[in-house]
């Protein structure tokens, strides 16, 4: 697709609170043609108020703090897909765990980066998400990320599904351990190599992922 042959704007709002990251993105959307940023915003409550006010087609977004009465994170995503149906979202994570890119995948967030991408990722992911009819953007790491989680969890043995099942249901590993029989080694082994194929980076990740039945079908794991 040529961009320069089509007669279009685009308007964007950058919302970041680091102004390194704002200032990065709008110089990389300076020269991107058809785009224009119409406005920068640091908190959540600053980016509703905003939209509220300014016509815009894409949010490029961080995972911003809640603010006042204004929700952040994924909760602040799906407030924006809510309240503003016609905007466009570009995700940008910080960490880029399976759970969370799967829950933004969830929402139906336009297109899904990762702050450790390249930032020139930002221009064929705006352009995806409004040119594109059902569009989306996912950079080559988030779709890897997306791709082994699936693939990885399901091929949890029973064993490790087992014991990721008692620990969502709020197990410590040594109560495991005695309720299977088996060493709390052994236990605390099976739970690792479970979270490496659920993609989950800690306790916390790995219990999302076990409800949310992240990578397949959820009774494998509950």
């Amino acid at each position: 697709m040529d961009i320069h042959m089509i007669d279009l704007l685009i308007r964007v709002i950058v919302a970041d609170n680091h102004p390194v990251s704002i200032r990065g993105i709008k110089n990389i959307l300076r020269t991107a043609p058809s785009i224009r940023v119409v406005a920068t915003c640091k908190t959540a409550t600053q980016l509703v108020d905003t939209l509220s006010k300014t016509r815009c087609d894409v949010v490029v977004c961080d995972m911003l703090a809640p603010c006042h009465d204004t929700p952040g994170g994924i909760e602040l995503f799906r407030h924006i897909t809510a309240k503003f149906p016609t905007v466009k979202i570009v995700a940008l994570t910080l960490g880029g765990g399976s759970v969370q890119l799967h829950k933004l995948a969830a929402l139906r967030v336009s297109s899904i980066l990762t702050k450790s991408d390249p930032i020139e990722h930002v221009v064929p992911a705006i352009y995806s998400s409004v040119l594109c009819s059902g569009g989306s953007y996912r950079s080559p790491r988030v779709a890897e990320t997306i791709q082994n989680a699936d693939s990885y969890s399901r091929r949890l043995t029973p064993r490790e599904s087992e014991v990721v099942r008692l620990f969502a249901s709020g197990l410590p590993v040594k109560d495991i351990a005695v309720q299977l029989g088996r060493s709390i080694k052994t236990i605390s082994s099976q739970k690792r190599s479970a979270m490496k194929k659920m993609g989950a980076a800690s306790d916390a990740e790995l219990i999302r992922a076990a409800l949310d039945g992240v990578g397949g079908d959820s009774s494998h794991v509950l």
